[in-house]
């Protein structure tokens, strides 16, 4: 049994009329797009992407990046600071690229795609983790752990935000709970207890511990 989450927030419809125009041209946007296909020998995902939306995949050993961001090579920390300039977007009058690739992986696992606007607004990397799984166990079913996301985004992010993906190979909303249990301690533990009173230096030795997991399958297609 599978397990489907989708939580979306579009604020591009309060757009400016003064820039209407523009925006009907160039139609500027990121993507994010995992085709997947789950059996018993696996998960296969191809990813397709432009821009710095991102493709994630979420399993015991942690959140791990899948797709480049377009942002001059900066690392998921850097993006948190730096005035990154995108590369490459989705534009109805100007040429762009579809990066692809394509991955194998075990189940159980979480395979979802996200927008800026879901990571972006944390001082970490490891903090947009520690929203999908603290949510995750303040609440009994999929509909509450979609609410619960969704509230906190909508408090947190200066965008709007689409976050939407899937729980393979769990069987209920209870196993994939117990699935998470020791993960969700360990990255308390090892990340987030206290991380609020570091410094940022601090912050970045933290970070440097974390994104050797988190980037393992980071790389172009």
């Amino acid at each position: 049994m599978n397990q489907y989450l989708a939580i979306c927030k579009n604020t591009a419809g309060n757009t400016a009329s003064g820039i209407k125009s523009k925006l009907a041209k160039d139609f500027p946007s990121t993507a994010s797009i995992i085709l997947f296909t789950a059996d018993d020998a696996g998960i296969t995902a191809h990813c397709i992407w432009a821009g710095d939306s991102r493709c994630y995949l979420l399993d015991e050993d942690g959140l791990k990046q899948l797709t480049e961001d377009d942002l001059d090579g900066l690392n998921a920390m850097e993006n948190l600071t730096a005035d990154g300039i995108l590369t490459n977007v989705v534009s109805a009058s100007k040429p762009f690229v579809l990066h692809q690739k394509t991955i194998k992986t075990k189940a159980p696992a979480i395979l979802f795609g996200a927008t800026d606007g879901c990571f972006g607004y944390f001082s970490t990397p490891m903090e947009f983790e520690n929203l999908l799984l603290s949510s995750l166990f303040a609440v009994d079913n999929i509909v509450q752990w979609e609410a619960g996301m969704k509230n906190v985004l909508e408090g947190i992010a200066g965008d709007d935000f689409t976050l939407s993906g899937a729980g393979l190979g769990f069987g209920s909303f209870e196993r994939l709970k117990e699935y998470f249990a020791e993960r969700y301690r360990f990255l308390n533990q090892e990340y987030i207890n206290g991380l609020q009173r570091k410094t940022y230096d601090e912050k970045v030795q933290l970070w440097e511990e974390y994104r050797k997991p988190y980037e393992m399958l980071l790389t172009k297609g």
